[in-house]
């Protein structure tokens, strides 16, 4: 196991294998990310959080790597009361995802929210949001819809 502190740091440089393939989860303010041949220990992550990189330049912000990991305080939210933002319309399967810190499993027809983190494993996925736009995931990918913008009155705006 690799341990590093997060204490008073901006970034965090660790192995571009471990950073881009990892499991995360979260222990107290400490983020664990597992691969099957090793795991990192950063503590106290989740008191600073730093950026990720890799030495390839590959980055993770602090928001996407709670989204990862499952963990959320109230300053990540996207909102208290979450909408549906689309709908699963096509799977091949049951898919996984992370919402508010707990993994729930979906199946078609089902909703969609900001901020859900959709692990589609080994099937393939569609989504179809509010505004009939479409997006397609195939096997193995992993999805993140941090925030979006609509067009209302000729203004656009960040929800």
């Amino acid at each position: 196991m690799n341990t590093l502190n997060a204490s008073g740091k901006t970034s965090i440089t660790i192995d571009g294998s471990t950073l881009l393939n990892g499991d995360y989860s979260v222990s107290n303010n400490d983020l664990i990310i597992s691969t099957d041949s090793d795991t990192t220990l950063i503590k106290n992550y989740f008191i600073d959080k730093p950026i990720l990189e890799s030495p390839q330049g590959a980055t993770l912000t602090p928001n996407l790597v709670s989204s990862l990991s499952a963990f959320y305080s109230n300053d990540l939210l996207g909102f208290e009361d979450p909408k549906a933002i689309g709908e699963i319309t096509v799977t091949d399967g049951p898919i996984v995802i992370t919402r508010l810190g707990q993994k729930i499993e979906l199946n078609q027809g089902e909703f969609i929210y900001l901020n859900d983190l959709v692990d589609v494993g080994t099937n393939t996925v569609g989504i179809t949001f509010k505004d009939n736009t479409a997006l397609s995931l195939e096997p193995g990918a992993r999805w993140l819809l941090m925030n979006s913008t609509t067009i209302r009155n000729n203004q656009q705006q960040v929800e």
